[in-house]
């Protein structure tokens, strides 16, 4: 017996990435500064406790504001064949 399947024609998405902005993420990590809990800060804003480690780790390494959301671009390598 053989059941054939057909793929959906219009795929959605069922995670839930980047459903905050930078003014959110910037308001969190100054409610973790002075001393409300991640959990906390986390689910008022409605960001993942890990991603908010995460930006408070980089900011305590640079001592700056967190990051920019999203993967660093790629950049072009240029091999030079003499």
């Amino acid at each position: 017996m053989f059941v054939m399947f057909q793929m959906v024609r219009t795929y959605k998405p069922k995670g839930k990435r980047l459903n905050w902005n930078q003014e959110q993420l910037q308001n969190a990590i100054t409610d973790i500064r002075s001393k409300t809990f991640t959990i906390r800060a986390a689910s008022r804003y409605g960001i993942p406790r890990t991603t908010l480690q995460d930006m408070m780790h980089r900011a305590n390494m640079a001592e700056a504001k967190p990051s920019k959301i999203g993967r660093k671009p790629v950049q072009a390598l240029t091999l030079n064949m003499s």
